[in-house]
C-alpha cells in the first residue's frame, strides 16, 4: 500500500509535467498494482552493548556483556517486523505463511536474538512455528553444540533467557562477514596502505586540529582516566570509539557520554571519514564484503519469496551503501536497506528514505537488469583467490591472560582468597580465547572449517598460566578442532619437557572442555632463554647489571624526582594499604615497591576488585614508574638486550623464512618488554593478553603493538620495512655465546 500512494504522488507529478491525460495514468497505476511485489531487507541487529568496555562503560553496563543485545535492542527489531506486516505473507488466520518468507543471518549472538525480535513483530500469531522452521533449515547444519540447539527447538520462544544462542558457526562467512581481515587477509594490507597515504594524513591532521577535538579529547579522557591517550597520540579509531559509545549509551538511556551537538556531528563525520574512505574505499574491499550479500540480493528478486530478510551488522551496512549511493548515511542500530521491487522496477531506501542509488541514469526508479549490471563490478569470480595473501603471514608474541599477582601482600591474600598466585584467572582464559579469534585467517582452515596443525607453529613458557593462554588462544583460534590442534601441540612440544608423564597423558587424551581436571603445571626447560632470558635464575650477570643501573648519577636523580612528587604521599598510603603491618618506612620506599604497586592494581582491576583504587593522577604516576623500571633499568643495556633477546630474535627470523601462516609465541609481558625496547622509542604499557605482531608480506615486515602499527627502529621508513633490514637490526642483539655472556657474576 505504501507504495501505491507513493507511486499515485510521483506519477501525478509526472502527468502534470508532461500534461499527460488523466486515463493513462490510471491505466499505468492499475499495471503496476498487478506486477509481482516483494521486499528484500538488509537490517542492522538492534542497540547493544560496546564490544569491549573502558573503565566509564564498565560501571553504566555492570548488568550486561560485551556486546549482548538489550531489552531495547530487541523490542527495535520487533518494532520493524511490526512495520513490515503484509497481507501477502499471511494465511487467511492471520498467520505468517512460512514458504513466502527467506531469512538468513550472521552466526554472532546479537543478530541471532534480533531476528528472534523482527520475526515476533512480523507474525505475532505463529512466531514460535516460524522460528523453529528457521533454526531447523538455516542454524541446525552451522551448530557446534547439540544440546543447545535441542532446547531452541523445543522452545516457545517465550523466555530467551533460558536459552543459549552461542554454539554457532559458519566458517568463510563472506555473506556476513567478507569486510573481517581474518576472513580476508588483504583487507589488512589495504587498510594499512589508505592509512599511510599523504591524503589519510592530512585529512586526519584536519580532523585533530578542529575545535571540536577539545571536547572529543576530554570525552576519551573520561572514558578510561587511569590510562589517558597523550594527546599528541589521539588515532581515527579513539575519536569513533567515542561516537560508537555514544550510539550505545544513547540508544541505553545513559548519559555519558554526552556530547554537545557540534561535537555528535563532528564525531559522526569522523566516523563516516572512517567507513566510506577507508574500509569500504576500494575494490577489493567492496568484493570481499560485497560479494556473497550481491549474490544474495539477486537470487531473492529472482525467488518466490515475498520477504526477504538478512539481519546482520552495520558494517554489512556500510559495505553496501558505500557503493549503492553517494550519500553518506550512518548506519545505526536497527537501521533497514530496503530494496522494493515492483515488477521490473527497484527502488531502495533506507530507513524510509528513498535513495537515489547509482544503479541507473534516474537513480531513484532503475529497472532490476540495470541493478544487477550495477551490482557486477563489485562481485568477484573467486574469493578465495581474492582474499589468500599467500606471501602473507603473522609471527605473533602474546602475554598471558590477567592473572592474581605472583606474591601475595597482607591485603591481597584476602582479596585473592581461592586463587593461587600467579593463576591465570577465569577472565584471563577469556582474553586468550578472544585474542585468537582475532588472529583467524581462512588460509588456517580446511574446507570444513577445521585449523590445519602444519599451517601452525607454536611455543611457549612453561609457566602454567602460559600453557593456559595458549589453550585459549587456540579454542578461539581453532573452534571446531581445538582439541585435536591441542592434543598435537602437547605431544610434540611438550612430551620432551614433562616432569610428569600421567599428567600429560591425561592432558593428551583430554577434550579440553574441563580444564579444572588437568594439572598444566608440570613442565619445566632447562636454561630457557626464548622465555626466561630475562631472569637472573637462566643468567646469573642480570642483577650485576641491573644494579649498576640502579647506581648511575642519572637513576638516582631519577628516583629523587619521582620521590618528591606529590603523588608519592597517595601512593604511600596505597602502599601501607597492601601492607598494614609490613610496608616500608616512608624514607626507605624504592621504585621497586612503587612499580610492585602498579602491578597489583592491574591484577586487581583486571580481576573488578576496587583495591588498590588509586586517583588517576597517582596511577599515571605509578604507571611511569612501572615503565622506567620495565624499559630502562630492566632492559637498559646490551648485556641484558642479548640474554633476553638472542634465543627470541633467532626465532623469528626462523619464522620468517618458514612455511607456517600463523607463528604464535606464548609469554610474559617481560619478554614484550624487551623486544618493544629495542624495537622502538615509546614506551608502551604490556597488559594482559598484548601481543606484537609482526606482519611479513613478500619481501617486506610491518610490526604491530595491540594491533597499531608502529614506527619501528628498523629502517627509515620506520613502518613497513624489508626483512632484510630487520635481520639487519636483530644482529646487534644476538649474542654468539649465551653461556660465556651469563656465566659470570661480575659486570
Amino acid at each position: 500500500m505504501e507504495f501505491i500512494i507513493f507511486t499515485i504522488i510521483t506519477e501525478h507529478r509526472f502527468i502534470r509535467e508532461k500534461q499527460l491525460n488523466f486515463s493513462y495514468h490510471c491505466f499505468n497505476l492499475c499495471f503496476i498494482g498487478q506486477l509481482q511485489s516483494k521486499k528484500v531487507l538488509l537490517i542492522r541487529h538492534g542497540a547493544r552493548a560496546p564490544v569491549t568496555f573502558s573503565e566509564l562503560e564498565k560501571q553504566l553496563w555492570v548488568n550486561y556483556e560485551q556486546e549482548q543485545l538489550t531489552e531495547i535492542g530487541f523490542e527495535q527489531q520487533r518494532q520493524l517486523g511490526i512495520k513490515y506486516q503484509d497481507k501477502s505473507i499471511f494465511d487467511v488466520n492471520g498467520k505468517c505463511i512460512y514458504q513466502k518468507i527467506s531469512i538468513v543471518g550472521s552466526y554472532v549472538e546479537r543478530c541471532i536474538i534480533s531476528t528472534i525480535g523482527f520475526i515476533k513483530g512480523l507474525c505475532p500469531l505463529n512466531y514460535d512455528y516460524i522460528l523453529r522452521q528457521y533454526f531447523e533449515d538455516y542454524w541446525q547444519k552451522y551448530s557446534i553444540n547439540d544440546d543447545e540447539y535441542q532446547q531452541i527447538i523445543q522452545s516457545d520462544f517465550q523466555d530467551l533467557s533460558k536459552l543459549s544462542f552461542k554454539g554457532f558457526i559458519i566458517e568463510n562467512d563472506f555473506l556476513f562477514h567478507g569486510h573481517e581481515a581474518w576472513l580476508c587477509q588483504i583487507l589488512d594490507v589495504l587498510r594499512n596502505q589508505i592509512k599511510n597515504s599523504f591524503r589519510y594524513q592530512v585529512q586526519k591532521q584536519q580532523f585533530l586540529n578542529r575545535p571540536e577535538f577539545n571536547e572529543t579529547y576530554r570525552l576519551i579522557l573520561e572514558q578510561n582516566p587511569s590510562t589517558p591517550i597523550p594527546r599528541d597520540q589521539v588515532q581515527i579509531g579513539d575519536i569513533t570509539g567515542v561516537f560508537g559509545s555514544y550510539s550505545c549509551s544513547h540508544a541505553q538511556g545513559f548519559d555519558q557520554p554526552n556530547p554537545s551537538e557540534t561535537t555528535l556531528r563532528y564525531l559522526e563525520e569522523v566516523t563516516q571519514f572512517d567507513w566510506y574512505e577507508v574500509d569500504n574505499s576500494q575494490l577489493p574491499q567492496h568484493q570481499a564484503a560485497l560479494t556473497k550479500v550481491f549474490e544474495w540480493i539477486i537470487q531473492q528478486i529472482e525467488s518466490d519469496k515475498v520477504l526477504s530478510i538478512y539481519e546482520g551488522h552495520d558494517s554489512n551496512l556500510f559495505a553496501a551503501l558505500s557503493v549503492i549511493t553517494d550519500d553518506k548515511f550512518i548506519a545505526s542500530f536497527a537501521s533497514v536497506l530496503e530494496f522494493d521491487v515492483q515488477g521490473e522496477n527497484i527502488m531502495t531506501y533506507f530507513n524510509g528514505v528513498l535513495l537515489r542509488t547509482n544503479y541507473c541514469e534516474n537513480g531513484y526508479k532503475c529497472k532490476i537488469q540495470e541493478m544487477k549490471e550495477f551490482f557486477t563490478q563489485f562481485m568477484s569470480p573467486d574469493l578465495n583467490q581474492l582474499s589468500q595473501d599467500n606471501s602473507t603471514k603473522k609471527i605473533v608474541m602474546i602475554r598471558h591472560g590477567a592473572r592474581s599477582p605472583t606474591s601475595y601482600s597482607e591485603l591481597e591474600k584476602e582479596l585473592w582468597a581461592g586463587y593461587r598466585p600467579g593463576q591465570l584467572t577465569e577472565i584471563g582464559f577469556e582474553m586468550e580465547q578472544a585474542l585468537g579469534k582475532q588472529f583467524r585467517d581462512q588460509r588456517l582452515y580446511d574446507k570444513n572449517g577445521n585449523c590445519i596443525y602444519d599451517k601452525l607453529h607454536i611455543v611457549g613458557s612453561y609457566v602454567e598460566r602460559c600453557v593456559l593462554s595458549t589453550v585459549g588462544f587456540i579454542q578461539g583460534l581453532c573452534p571446531l578442532n581445538y582439541a585435536e590442534i591441542l592434543r598435537q601441540f602437547f605431544d610434540e612440544y611438550w612430551t620432551p619437557y614433562s616432569t610428569n608423564i600421567e599428567e600429560l597423558a591425561k592432558i593428551i587424551e583430554s577434550d579440553f572442555t574441563d580444564l579444572s581436571s588437568l594439572n598444566f603445571g608440570t613442565f619445566h626447560v632447562t636454561k630457557d632463554f626464548l622465555f626466561h632470558g630475562t631472569d637472573s635464575s637462566v643468567c646469573k650477570i642480570l642483577d650485576s647489571v641491573r644494579q649498576q643501573n640502579m647506581q648511575t648519577f642519572r637513576y638516582n636523580v631519577i628516583k629523587s624526582q619521582y620521590l618528591n612528587r606529590p603523588e608519592f604521599d597517595e601512593a604511600y598510603d596505597l602502599l601501607v594499604e597492601l601492607n598494614p603491618t609490613k610496608h616500608p618506612a616512608r624514607d626507605k620506599v624504592t621504585l621497586g615497591n612503587l612499580g610492585s604497586l602498579y602491578s597489583s592494581y592491574r591484577c586487581s582491576y583486571a580481576q573488578g576488585f576496587n583495591k588498590p583504587d588509586p586517583s588517576p593522577e597517582a596511577l599515571a604516576y605509578i604507571e611511569d614508574i612501572y615503565l622506567f623500571n620495565f624499559f630502562e633499568v630492566d632492559n637498559g643495556q646490551l648485556t641484558q638486550h642479548q640474554s633476553a633477546l638472542t634465543e627470541v630474535f633467532k626465532w623469528i627470523n626462523q619464522e620468517i623464512s618458514s612455511t607456517s601462516i600463523l607463528s604464535l609465541y606464548s609469554g610474559h609481558d617481560s619478554n614484550l618488554v624487551a623486544a618493544l625496547s629495542v624495537i622502538i622509542k615509546e614506551k608502551p604499557v604490556p597488559y594482559f593478553a598484548s601481543s606484537l605482531e609482526f606482519r611479513v608480506i613478500n619481501d617486506q615486515i610491518q610490526t604491530y603493538f595491540n594491533g597499531k602499527i608502529l614506527n619501528t627502529n628498523f629502517c627509515e621508513n620506520g613502518y613497513t620495512c624489508k626483512i632484510e633490514d630487520v635481520r639487519r637490526f636483530f644482529i646487534q642483539f644476538i649474542s654468539d655465546d649465551l653461556d660465556k655472556l651469563c656465566t659470570t657474576t661480575e659486570y
